[in-house]
This record gives C-alpha cells, structure tokens and sequence, in this order.
C-alpha cells in the first residue's frame, strides 16, 4: 500500500452518507455489510461469518468466536456517493460500541431476523437511534429460512418500534426459493447478484413474471403494497394525489424524493427485504442508503458549547472552524488510533488540535481511511467525514477537537456503570506491571472497562458490562502479551446510594505549621434514582471561586468512589456544595476542601446508605418442547417471569432477574435445551439489596 498520504478536494457533502448498521446478536448484520462491500467492488470475494474471512469482523477474538466485538468503519462508493459505514456488535455486553458509533452517524440500518422478530437489543438501538435524532431503516434478513412470513411480522413490527414502517422492496419467489426482490417503486424486479457488478433490473419482465404461477402469493402482496406506497406519498402532495386517484404511474424519482423528505424528518422509515447470506436485496439497500439516507446537510443541525456556554450550530463547512469528535479508540495496524467524525471545517496532518473537554493541544500526526483493520493514509478529511487519526494521547472517547483558541464542545456520553468484575492475578509478580499497561489501555479504548486494585489481596480488579465483556478481555490479554493471566469468577458488581436526603455543615480550622486553614462548606445530598452517576454542583448562592470549585469537585469525585458502608463506589445521588471562603490563597483551597470532604461524610451518614444489585431484562426463546423445563429452571432462580408469549413453534419466556441469578444460566440452557433455545439480556437499572440478602451474599 502506498504510504504516502491522499490529496483530495472535499467531497460534495450532499453525496456523503454516513450510516451504521445494527442489530440484535446473530439477525445476519456483518453478513449483510460483507455483502454490501462485495456488490460495491471494494472487495472482491464475501467474507463469511463461519469461515472467519470477514472484512469487518477482523479481530481474532472475533472470528473464533462468530460475533462482533468491536465497531469497525469502512467506506464504499455507490451510484456518484461515498457511503461511511459502521458495523456495530449485537451483543449487550458491547453495548458502548454502538452508542458511541451514534456520536458520529447520520443514520442508522437496524437488522431484523424475520423468524426471530424484534429481540431486546432490536429495541433498545432503535430507542438510542430516535433519542439521537438519526433517520433508520430497517432490514428485513434470513427470508430464505423454512417459515419466513415478512407479512405476519409488518404490524407487530410497527407497534414494537412505535414507527410508521413503508415497505419499499419485497422478496420475490421462484420454485418456492427466494431469487430477488421486487422494488416497490416501479414492480421491477432485483435478482440476487452473484457477481461484483449491478445487478439485474428488468421492468420489462416484470408483469410476466409477476402473472406466473411460481410468483403469484409474491405478486398479490408486491402490488397491494406498491398500492400503499403510492398512497402513503401521495398524503400531503396534491399532484402525486391527482396522479394516483387518476390510476397514472408517477416517476419512481418523483416517489422517492417524497419518500427522502420524510425519512430524513424521522417520519417514515423505510422497510426493505432480502436475504444476507443470499445476497438478495443488497443493492436495493445500497440504493436506498444513497436515494433516501440523510447527507450531513440534511440531518438536524448539531450545537456545540463554547466556553462561555452559549450553543452554537455548526455548519457543514468545510472552511469553517474545526470541530470533530472523537467517538471511539482502538489499535489498529501496531497503531493506537483514534476514530474521529469531523463536522465542520477540516483536520489536516501536523496540525494542532485542543481538547474541549481534557483541555490543552495535541499534534495529529496522522490521518487514515479505515477499511477495517487496514489504513489508508490521507492529508486531509473534510466534514462529514470519518477517519481514524494518530497523535492523540490524552483525547478519551467523547472528546471535542478544535481550532486553538476557537474550540467548541459536543457533548459526550454518559457511561453505565460496570456490572460484573472479577480479580485478576498474573503467573508470576514479574508480569505485574506490563498486565496493568495492558488493561490500563483496554480500559482507555473501552470506557465500560474500569481497573482497580484489591486492598486485602493485592489482586487487581477488572469490572465490565458482563461475563462475555471480561472474558474477552482476558482473552485479548494472553492474544496480545502472551501473559496467561488468571482471572477469578465473575462477581455482580454492586453500588451504594442513598436511602434519602441529607445535608450538614463541614469546617475546618487548624495550624498546618505557620499556616492557618480554615473553611466551611454546607453540603446537601439527594437520591436520583434515575442517575447512572453521581452528580457535583454547588448552589448558586456559593461563594467558592472558580480555582477552589475544581478544586473541590475534583475532591468530592474521589470521595464518591467509596461509599461509607462497603467503600464500592456511590451512584444515583447529587450533591450540592455550599460554602465560602474568606481569600483565595492555597491554604484557603486546601481549607474548603478539607471542609466539603467533611461535609459529605456527615450529609453521606444523615441520609443512611443502602447497597443497589444491577438488574436484567432476560428473553429466552425455546423450542415448545423444551419450555416448560425451562421455565422452572428460571423460576427456581428466583427470577419474574412477566409474560409467555407463543410465536409458531417457539415460546417467547420475557422477564426481569437480579443480575447474579443468571449467572451459568446461558451455559445450562445449552443443556437443557439440547442447543436448540437462545438467552438473551438487557440492563434494566440498579435496585436496593434487601438487608437480609446482605449477609447470604458475603456482603
């Protein structure tokens, strides 16, 4: 690959499309982006899953394991556009990789299995996705398993996602096997492509095939639904309303530029069908990315904050000031990089970047196309652009890059708090320090990772979103170092809160040598049950200046990380700070300091501590022969089964669990099951422990 960096002038940012894709586990989603590189010529054979040859899914633990691990970005040409694309994992210990993706998309493809339906992590992408104000489409995939009915799924789909679904392709059939689809727009009919080239449209054909007796169940439902499509459009829009009742065929440009309006508003989303595996319906998606899909000066206008606090829009300007955003870390090539959409101005080789959030500047050393896990060098990356850059040594993911002097601020993520943990110890005390560089970094590139250290045994502590997250940390451990680290079982990582509110009076008034510190602080604390992480303000009748403020928030951030009844870290709280403070001198710092942290330890007792357990949504679907086993198996776990729900030969088992009650659960059901039932799990908050639960968990 030639080293040397592209020159290139911006692209048009109406031909750009940056677009995720997402799904719940195993619906087919790198599969179809596989396909999607294929039929656009950037690569020459279909990466397969079960073969490990994928483009995207490039990590070893990725491909031993048939899942994605991490978000890979790559970028495709389609019909005069550029296509950013961004493969998400489906599995919920990854989570953090598809809302961080969210920070730098436009929009965003959601991938459904059509035997499995809508699974928790369906739900939950398409909720982040409308939170985030992307446009979506959705993917109807596997239409060529025995049982694919899209038509039964179309309204529990609409009411499941709180969307108005329009079907805009659907399969087309011949001797009973899935070939192509049919393109709603104009009836004409899209083969599976076979080869890197376009594929075969033949409008021409179309009515003979659609009166032949292999196709007629697909043609009854293909004209109903182009029916609906014409007048789904035609609401609002008087000359295609007169075309249509006047029984005339409007333009399929004409439909689909109505179409694009409303998809770029969030009021429609597109629904599309095919088979991945099959490479159906793929280039009917691709054109949908760039007929349909907002460009960066469609979607809602991003604000970012100066420092004085005032919004600002930001502009799709390639020669306007500098804002990007760093939205993922991750190494790549023996390079440790960094993911960054930029969206406004332009990042440049050597230039000077400042950091909104870390503060100060950093050198940007380099600039790359990602494909995967290959880099193209490049001089330059206009906005709406995604690149993976180099030289950014303190930037974490969220972090804001501008222009020296003139950086704004996008705002960033609010983390979850980990859930599982375990201790880690490696073979012999020589490997100590280069284990926690390794995970010190792990926990740089995933912020859902923490690290610390256990007081009684030495051990280190490693706490992530679940048994998987840890397990593939360990595992890129003994990949990447050759440290066969050891790692303890996995325990439920648990909080404190509060159990009401508090407030108390801190001072401070001693000798330290000739000085004299003093200070009074008045801190309140109040449960926010709702709050991931706790929250330091100060009231507005605070006299603190702004030097002793950082300083004192800075104090109260580490007092928070240990709770007074067990010392694991406080959650689900605010705490606002009253005080002042007679001059602005150091010993007057060190004095208000002193007097928040006493403060907090005093509002901390008056409000009375309590222990929360993370909690799951569970779904467990099974085969009927197999679901009353394991529904007790559930049961006697102790866990609430809400609703049984049968769906053709399969029972749906939906419900909530203490995180610690299915623990094994997913290697039992392997068991019970013979391997024919999946397990799925979704977070669902923190609750209290129950006192007398305390005591039995070791607590």
């Amino acid at each position: 690959m030639d080293s040397r960096p592209a020159e290139a002038a911006p692209l048009d940012p109406r031909l750009q499309r940056v677009i995720g894709v997402a799904a719940h586990v195993d619906a087919g989603k790198t599969t179809l982006c596989e396909r999607l590189l294929f039929d656009a010529q950037v690569e020459r054979r279909m990466g397969e899953v079960e073969e490990g040859t994928t483009v995207l899914d490039w990590m070893k633990q990725e491909r031993e394991r048939g899942i994605t691990i991490a978000a890979a970005a790559t970028s495709l040409p389609w019909k005069g556009a550029r296509i950013e694309l961004v493969d998400t994992p489906g599995h919920v210990d990854f989570g953090i990789e598809v809302d961080r993706a969210l920070l730098a998309l436009d929009a965003l493809v959601v991938v459904v299995d059509v035997l499995a339906g809508v699974q928790a992590r369906t739900e939950s992408v398409w909720r982040a996705a409308t939170q985030a104000g992307l446009a979506r489409c959705l993917f109807l995939n596997k239409l060529d398993r025995a049982g694919a009915d899209p038509a039964r799924l179309l309204t529990g789909l609409a009411e499941r996602l709180q969307a108005r679904l329009l079907p805009i392709s659907w399969p087309h059939e011949e001797g009973g096997a899935i070939v192509g689809v049919v393109d709603l727009f104009d009836l004409s009919i899209v083969r599976a492509s076979t080869r890197s080239s376009r594929a075969r449209r033949d409008p021409a054909a179309c009515q003979a095939d659609l009166t032949s007796s292999a196709a007629v169940a697909v043609s009854v439902e293909a004209q109903v639904l182009h029916q609906e499509l014409l007048e789904c459009l035609a609401e609002g829009d008087e000359s295609l309303l007169e075309d249509v009742v006047a029984g005339r065929q409007p333009d399929p440009a004409r439909l689909r530029s109505a179409l694009r309006a409303r998809v770029c508003s969030g009021e429609l989303v597109p629904l599309l069908c095919g088979s991945a595996l099959l490479n159906v319906g793929v280039h009917t998606l691709l054109d949908a990315l760039v007929d349909l899909a907002p460009s960066p000066l469609d979607r809602p206008v991003r604000r970012a904050r100066s420092k004085d606090g005032a919004l600002h829009p930001l502009g799709v300007d390639p020669l306007g000031p500098l804002c990007a955003q760093v939205f993922k870390l991750q190494r790549l090539a023996q390079r440790e990089v960094a993911f960054v959409r930029v969206h406004e101005g332009a990042l440049r080789v050597h230039q000077q970047v400042e950091l909104a959030h870390a503060g100060g500047t950093e050198h940007i050393t380099g600039i790359f196309r990602a494909h995967g896990e290959h880099l193209e060098p490049l001089a330059s990356a206009s906005a709406g652009s995604i690149v993976a850059v180099t030289g950014l040594t303190r930037a974490h993911t969220g972090e804001t890059l501008g222009a020296s002097g003139a950086v704004l601020a996008l705002p960033s993520l609010d983390l979850p708090q980990p859930v599982v943990s375990c201790l880690v110890e490696p073979p012999v005390d020589a490997q100590r320090a280069p284990l926690r560089a390794l995970l010190q970094w792990l926990v740089r590139e995933d912020p859902t990772l923490r690290l610390g250290d256990d007081v009684a045994s030495g051990s280190l502590v490693l706490a992530g979103m679940g048994e998987l997250h840890l397990d593939v940390a360990m595992q890129r451990i003994r990949d990447e170092t050759g440290i066969e680290a050891k790692a303890g079982a996995p325990q439920v990582a648990y909080l404190e809160s509060v159990q009401s509110s508090g407030t108390a009076l801190g001072t401070i008034d001693r000798l330290h040598g000739d000085e004299r510190i003093q200070g009074a602080a008045e801190v309140s604390v109040v449960a926010m049950p709702h709050s991931e992480r706790p929250v330091v303000s100060f009231a507005p009748e605070c006299v603190f200046d702004p030097s002793t403020r950082v300083a004192v928030q800075e104090a109260l951030d580490a007092e928070l990380q240990a709770g007074p009844r067990l010392g694991l870290p406080l959650t689900a709280l605010r705490v606002v700070v009253c005080g002042r403070n007679p001059t602005v001198d150091s010993a007057s710092r060190l004095g208000a300091v002193l007097a928040a942290r006493e403060g907090l330890a005093r509002a901390l007792a008056a409000a009375g501590s309590a222990v929360l357990e993370p909690w799951v949504r569970f779904e467990v679907r099974t085969p009927s022969s197999h679901a009353a086993l394991l529904q007790g198996e559930l049961m006697g776990r102790g866990v609430e089964i809400e609703e049984v729900l049968g769906d053709g030969t399969d029972r749906l088992v939906r419900g909530r669990a203490p995180l610690y009650a299915t623990f094994g659960f997913a290697r039992g059901l392997r068991s019970l099951s013979q391997g024919r039932a999946d397990f799925t799990l979704a977070p669902a908050g923190h609750a209290v422990l129950a006192e007398r639960e305390l005591a039995a968990r070791g607590l």
